[in-house]
C-alpha cells in the first residue's frame, strides 16, 4: 500500500544534527510497522527556508531555536507568520529547555531536547504536532460557525411552565446558553426575574466565557398552559462596542496628537484636548468654524487643490503642512486627513490627525547646518567650501572671470592653547573668525578647514592684486591684540594665494597651489605670498 509521505522541513544550522534527524526519519521508515514515509527538506538559515515556507505545502516544521542570527522566539514568530497553519516542533539543548517551554507557550505544538532525542521521540512529536494542529484548526472552524449563528440569531426564547420546567428552547437560545435543547427540556430553568421585568444578567457558558444577556420575562399562554416566556438578547458585543467607544473617547482626549473632525462642508464639529494645546484655540472658538481658519500663507492655492483632489480620489491625504496658532505663530505639522463616507458613498465627515513637528524640523535644520558648517565658528566647513568653489569656477568659465583662493594658517597658535588652555583657544578662534568675515564682501567665502587653518574664496576679482588688498586687511585684523583673562595676547598669520586660471583651473590644483604659497609665507610669517612655480 502506497503512503503519502509526510513532508518535514528542518531549519538547523548544525549539519551534524541535521544529518542525525534525517537518519532518524530514515530509520523510522525502515523499521516502524505503520508504513511511515517522509520527504525530508533541510535549510540552514531562515532566508533559505522562506520560499519553501511560503508555498505552504509542509506537514511539519522542525525549528532549531538556537540559530545564530536571531532570537529563538523571534525565529518562531517569523516561521508561524510565514507558514500559518503549519505545525512547528522546536529543537533546543538541555541548557535552553526553558526557552523551548516558552516556544510552546508562544504557539509551537511541541519541543525536543537535542542529545535526548531518539527516533521514537521524534516520530511521536511529529505525529502529536500534526494531530494537535488538525484539532486546533477544527476548533477554529467550529468557533467561526458558532459566531455566525450568534450573529444571525441574536435573540433566544425559552418557554418554561409555572413550575419553571422548560417546555421549549429555540436555536438562538441554545447558542446563547451554549447548551442543546435536550439539556433543558423538562428540566428546571432558573429565572431570576418576576414576570414583566427586564434586567441584564451574566451567563457563564460551558466553555467558561461570560456573556452579558438582556433578559425579559413575561407571562403568557402556550399550548393551553400558563408559562413564563423568557426573552434572551445577547448584548455582549454591544457592551464591548460601548466599552470600545469609551476607550476611543479616552484615547481621543488623552492622545498627544491633535485631532479635529469636520463635516462635509469642512466646518469643525469636534476637537480634542491636544488640538487646543497645540493651536491655542479653545473648543468654543473653533466649533462651527471652517478648517481654513488655521491655514497659513506658506502654501499656495494649487497645494490645497491637490490635497482636495487626493481626498476625492483616495479618500485620504497625508503630508507636511504649515498652520497658524491662535497667537499668529506659523508652525509645521504632519497632517493626515481621512474621509468618512455615508451608506450611499457620500462624504459625511473629515477626520484629521496632526502632530506639531516644530522641534523635529529644528533638529533637522540644525543637523543640515552642522553637515556644512564648523560648529565652533559657524563658518562653512570643507564640504560647503568645495561646493561653493566648484560653483565659482563654473561661473568663471562662463563669464571669463578671475577668482582667488587664499589659505590662512595662524602662526604659533599652539602657544595660546598651551598657555591659556583649549577653551580659551576656542574663544580666540571664534574672535579670529568674526574678524575674517568682516574683511570680506558678501559674495566672498571664508571657511574653517581644521584647527587654525582657514580658506577664502574671492569671486569676480578684476586682477590678482585685488587678492593682495584683501590679504593685507586680513593680516591687519588678525594682528590686533586679543584679551584673555585680563591679559593681551597677539597672533599673526601666514597667507598663500592662488588665482584662477593662472595658477590652476580645477579645485584641487587651486587648493594645492595656495597651500604651497602659504607654506612659503610661513617661512617668514605675518605675510602673504602669491603662488609662483619653483
Amino acid at each position: 500500500m502506497e503512503t503519502i509521505p509526510i513532508k518535514v522541513l528542518l531549519i538547523e544550522d548544525n549539519s551534524d544534527h541535521a544529518q542525525l534527524v534525517q537518519e532518524m526519519l530514515a530509520e523510522a521508515e525502515a523499521n516502524d510497522s505503520d508504513l511511515l514515509s517522509f520527504e525530508f527538506l533541510h535549510c540552514e538559515r531562515l532566508e533559505q527556508a522562506q520560499e519553501t515556507l511560503a508555498r505552504g505545502s509542509l506537514d511539519v516544521i522542525l525549528l532549531d531555536l538556537l540559530l545564530a542570527q536571531n532570537n529563538g522566539l523571534d525565529n518562531l514568530r517569523w516561521v508561524m507568520e510565514t507558514a500559518p497553519g503549519t505545525p512547528v516542533v522546536t529543537l533546543s539543548n538541555k541548557a535552553n529547555e526553558a526557552l523551548a517551554l516558552q516556544s510552546v507557550q508562544s504557539g509551537a505544538q511541541d519541543y525536543l531536547v537535542k542529545g535526548e532525542m531518539n527516533r521514537h521521540l521524534l516520530i511521536r512529536s511529529i505525529r502529536y504536532a500534526i494531530k494537535h494542529q488538525e484539532l486546533w484548526m477544527k476548533l477554529q472552524s467550529s468557533e467561526s460557525r458558532f459566531q455566525t449563528i450568534i450573529e444571525k440569531h441574536a435573540d433566544g426564547i425559552v418557554i418554561a411552565g409555572m413550575d419553571n420546567r422548560v417546555r421549549f428552547v429555540n436555536p438562538a437560545a441554545e447558542s446563547i446558553l451554549d447548551r442543546s435543547a435536550e439539556d433543558f427540556l423538562d428540566k428546571p430553568f432558573y429565572i431570576p426575574l418576576a414576570n414583566n421585568k427586564k434586567a441584564e444578567i451574566e451567563i457563564l457558558r460551558k466553555d467558561g466565557e461570560v456573556r452579558v444577556t438582556e433578559m425579559t420575562v413575561v407571562a403568557t399562554e402556550w399550548h393551553m398552559e400558563q408559562v413564563h416566556l423568557v426573552w434572551l438578547r445577547d448584548i455582549t458585543d454591544r457592551r464591548r462596542v460601548e466599552e470600545r467607544m469609551r476607550l476611543a473617547t479616552r484615547v481621543f482626549e488623552n492622545t498627544a496628537e491633535g485631532i479635529f473632525i469636520a463635516d462635509a462642508q469642512a466646518n469643525t464639529i469636534l476637537v480634542n484636548k491636544a488640538f487646543t494645546e497645540i493651536t491655542g484655540y479653545t473648543q468654543e472658538e473653533v466649533i462651527g468654524q471652517s478648517i481654513h481658519l488655521f491655514h497659513s500663507d506658506h502654501r499656495d492655492s494649487k497645494f490645497f487643490e491637490q490635497m482636495l483632489e487626493s481626498l476625492s480620489i483616495t479618500k485620504q491625504w497625508q503630508g507636511e503642512i504649515w498652520n497658524r496658532r491662535k497667537d499668529g505663530e506659523i508652525y509645521p505639522e504632519w497632517l493626515t486627513i481621512s474621509t468618512v463616507l455615508g451608506e450611499l458613498g457620500e462624504v459625511v465627515n473629515y477626520v484629521a490627525v496632526f502632530t506639531d513637528i516644530s522641534t523635529r524640523k529644528q533638529t533637522e535644520d540644525r543637523l543640515r547646518y552642522l553637515a556644512t558648517h564648523d560648529p565652533l565658528t559657524n563658518l562653512p566647513n570643507r564640504e560647503l567650501l568645495l561646493d561653493r568653489l566648484n560653483h565659482v569656477l563654473a561661473r568663471c568659465i562662463r563669464n571669463q572671470q578671475l577668482a582667488g583662493v587664499m589659505l590662512l594658517d595662524l602662526d604659533n597658535f599652539k602657544t595660546i592653547n598651551d598657555t591659556f588652555g583649549h577653551s580659551h583657544g576656542d574663544l580666540v578662534l571664534q574672535a579670529v573668525s568674526a574678524r575674517l568675515v568682516g574683511c570680506l564682501r558678501k559674495s566672498d567665502t571664508v571657511a574653517r578647514l581644521a584647527g587654525d587653518e582657514f580658506t577664502f574664496i574671492l569671486e569676480d576679482i578684476s586682477k590678482p592684486e585685488d587678492c593682495a588688498i584683501v590679504a593685507q586687511k586680513i593680516l591687519a585684523a588678525v594682528t590686533n591684540p586679543y584679551l584673555l583673562d585680563g591679559s593681551e595676547c597677539n597672533l599673526t598669520a601666514s597667507i598663500g594665494i592662488s588665482v584662477y586660471p593662472k595658477d590652476g583651473e580645477s579645485v584641487d590644483i587651486l587648493m594645492k597651489t595656495a597651500d604651497i604659497a602659504m607654506y612659503r609665507a610661513k617661512e617668514n610669517r605675518n605675510r602673504y605670498e602669491f603662488y609662483t612655480p619653483q
